[in-house]
């Protein structure tokens, strides 16, 4: 029997004048509860795992890729990742990808609108408000999911955006080492259920035509609708994004603890730039 319930994330893609960015790829990996990734590299995999936690970790997808809608919003059904010992805060990793991603001329492969990574407010980590996330608390006997957090992410879509009152955009991280070797871009966004192709080591499908990675989620439902009663309030962010003229200038991280010491150790410039 599990001891925890699933959490939602609700995302919003915004463009730096705060509209809409529809039909984006937003892909996300994590950790499972225990801290560990479903990955081949020896490092991804060397946290305890929690009896408690068994049921969870045997049909944990681990990463999924979403469709934003009309809206620019987006949803993940998973679990709040685990912490482990090189990195002593919870984190998701995000990549956002405005079109479809095409494979370069040169066969390099497509780069990303961008890539980050989202943590949690309540364990005070080291990195940009706007990449600090508030839980908030439901009742799972009437929800699909215990708790849910709002963020929303803003890319500089339009390099040639102009006056009036700009959105500082999301700071960018590093994806890190433990980026998925599978194919996740058909991979739907429900984390809690395995799909059939996580452990598959699948190549993208890519037209020889045009370079356009082919492949596309199937998308699960809005998972805010609950079984019965109302649809939890949720904030249009509760992440800080800010307007550029306030946006604070980010310096090198203080370490004034030994959990902050472990952090700082991964932490390889002032952006904040870990694993």
């Amino acid at each position: 029997m599990t001891t925890i319930d699933p959490l939602l994330f609700h995302g919003t893609l915004l463009n730096q004048q705060g509209d809409a960015i529809k039909d984006a790829k937003i892909q996300l990996w994590q950790t499972d509860p225990d801290g560990n990734y479903l990955h081949p590299d020896p490092r991804a995999a060397t946290s305890p795992k929690s009896p408690d936690h068994a049921s969870i970790v045997s049909e944990f997808q681990y990463f999924g890729t979403d469709a934003t809608d009309s809206e620019g919003n987006f949803e993940f059904l998973s679990y709040r990742p685990g912490a482990y010992p090189n990195r002593p805060y919870s984190h998701f990793h995000f990549m956002v990808w405005l079109n479809d991603p095409v494979v370069g001329d040169d066969g390099e492969d497509p780069l990303p609108a961008l890539v980050t990574q989202f943590y949690f407010k309540d364990e005070s980590p080291p990195f940009p408000d706007s990449l600090q996330l508030d839980v908030t608390e439901v009742d799972a006997g009437i929800y699909t999911y215990g708790s849910y957090v709002n963020g929303t992410i803003v890319v500089d879509a339009d390099s040639s955006l102009t006056g009036g009152i700009l959105l500082a955009t999301s700071p960018m991280q590093p994806k890190g080492p433990f980026y998925p070797e599978t194919d996740f871009f058909r991979m739907n966004n429900d984390l809690t259920a395995a799909d059939d192709a996580t452990t598959q080591n699948v190549s993208p499908t890519v037209s020889p035509d045009t370079g356009v990675i082919t492949t596309h989620p199937t998308r699960i439902p809005s998972f805010a609708a609950p079984a019965t009663g109302p649809t939890p309030p949720m904030p249009s962010h509760n992440n800080d994004i800010m307007p550029i003229s306030t946006a604070p200038t980010l310096h090198p991280v203080q370490v004034t603890s030994s959990a902050a010491a472990a952090a700082a150790a991964w932490n390889y410039n002032f952006l904040g730039f870990v694993w």
